[in-house]
């Protein structure tokens, strides 16, 4: 359980959203589960700390983050910015993100992700177009 005084740190919009993060999954650790079931009912915060959480495949993070821009987007739609701005973590610092810079929020392909599977999968693919073409020559 967080005291009062952590519980003001972790919500003061300065106190950097890895630790908030962390905190959150340390408090609320019997709900954070890869159960595909379970995260289409999951709150906001649950479903950020499940994408961010290394010990679940990627399949089950990948999902968690679907469903959070899904939630993310009725949010924006709800809630107008200033409001959005004093919610809870994440959704303060999704806004502040947005207020930085929108650019990503409209066009998602240019969003760095940790991708080291990607980048996998196309080295993979290469490779096998390599191995077909050289089995041509």
């Amino acid at each position: 359980m967080v005291s009062k005084g952590g519980r003001r740190y972790l919500k003061d919009k300065s106190t950097d959203a890895t630790t908030v993060c962390f905190a959150f999954g340390a408090e609320y650790h019997q709900h954070v589960t890869d159960d595909s079931d379970i995260m289409e009912n999951a709150s906001i915060p649950l479903l950020y700390v499940i994408a961010l959480q290394p010990r679940f495949s990627e399949t089950s993070r990948r999902k968690a983050c679907a469903v959070l821009r899904r939630k993310l987007v009725r949010v924006l739609g709800y809630f107008k910015a200033a409001d959005r701005a004093k919610m809870p973590f994440p959704v303060n610092i999704v806004e502040n993100a947005y207020c930085r810079d929108p650019k990503y929020f409209y066009e998602p392909a240019g969003i760095k992700t940790d991708s080291a599977s990607d980048q996998k999968k196309k080295q993979a693919g290469e490779e096998k177009g390599k191995k077909k073409s050289a089995k041509k020559h």
